[in-house]
């Protein structure tokens, strides 16, 4: 046998052997590096500008005509609700009441007359009716008297801080007249504006407060208002206070975190068409989707064991079922 013979002859020998080797044994694994799942995960965090507002504040104003007697609060003052913020000079409207109450006595009278000789059958019931009728405007006089004495006091609507004097002492006032601005101390709520998208996550936060002045008030979602503003594209949403409230006006930001686990976006990767992460299980790589997650964008976790692990590096070299390798980095 000649010499190239024999050489041929020894690489294909060769050739078969590395050929039969590689249908033996097994694939190689994939040098990849991990970490536990815990490691990643977090709870989104939100701040957002807000105000604190009265659901109660305006102007105080007049029901009747008469000149200002008196004013006994100065702006600053914390009322509380039915106290006297002005007193009106209502003598014309006290004489009108007594006037009115004369009347009625008398119509008190003329009817029980009147219910006499309707018995004694000298009266017909017209005339009985008629002075029924009369007794009865009497009574509806008394209590609108009444009722103008009543206003001569204008009281507080509600427990409130005084804002503005709008009249003065000797001023005559109409009905509609300001005189009083208030802000009121209860029923508070807080104010914010945001975007839909951002709106959209509110009822997944379940620990909001509202910050001012290095203070926290724990804050319970009240509503988000279904209508998006068409001039700036925002959503409003309010917020009830759980303790003591925050001053009237102030201005702060409202802060929370989402109730759920997420993962952070630079994790996710597309695979055949799905978006998820890679985790190691037995040395083998699985796929794990995520429902609704973007690229981009954190994903909400699923209900995963703390010690799954994660794919680092080497996340985009494998597929599904990929045999692997966990190296330390």
């Amino acid at each position: 046998m000649s010499k190239n013979n024999v050489i041929l002859k020894a690489v294909i020998i060769g050739l078969l052997t590395i050929s039969a080797h590689a249908e033996t044994s097994e694939p190689l694994a994939k040098r990849v590096t991990v970490k536990p799942v815990s490691a990643f995960l977090f709870r989104p965090a939100y701040s957002i500008a807000a105000q604190t507002v009265a659901l109660n504040a305006g102007t105080v104003s007049a029901q009747l005509a008469a000149p200002v007697a008196e004013i006994p609060v100065r702006v600053g003052d914390r009322v509380a609700k039915n106290q006297v913020l002005v007193t009106l000079d209502c003598r014309d409207a006290r004489l009108s009441y007594t006037s009115a109450q004369a009347r009625l006595t008398l119509s008190r009278k003329e009817l029980a007359r009147a219910q006499a000789l309707k018995a004694s059958k000298a009266i017909t019931e017209q005339l009985l009716n008629q002075t029924e009728n009369e007794l009865n405007q009497a009574q509806v006089a008394v209590r609108q008297a009444a009722l103008q004495v009543e206003r001569c006091e204008i009281k507080a609507p509600y427990a409130a801080i005084v804002m503005e004097r709008q009249t003065a002492v000797g001023a005559q006032v109409a009905p509609g007249s300001p005189v009083i601005r208030l802000t009121g101390t209860t029923d508070l709520e807080v104010s914010a504006t945001l975007p839909p998208q951002t709106a959209a996550q509110l009822q997944t936060v379940d620990d909001w407060v509202f910050r001012f002045q290095q203070n926290d008030y724990p804050l319970h979602l009240r509503t988000l208002i279904p209508v998006v503003e068409p001039t700036t594209g925002q959503q409003n949403a309010r917020f009830d206070f759980a303790q003591t409230p925050s001053l009237p006006g102030s201005t702060g930001r409202i802060v929370g975190h989402a109730a759920q686990l997420y993962l952070p976006a630079d994790l996710l990767q597309e695979h055949q068409g799905q978006i998820g992460i890679f985790v190691v299980h037995e040395n083998t790589a699985r796929f794990l989707a995520l429902p609704d997650a973007q690229i981009g964008r954190p994903a909400r976790a699923p209900a995963l064991g703390p010690n799954i692990r994660v794919v680092l590096d080497g996340r985009y070299r494998i597929t599904e079922g990929d045999l692997v390798e966990v190296v330390t980095p």
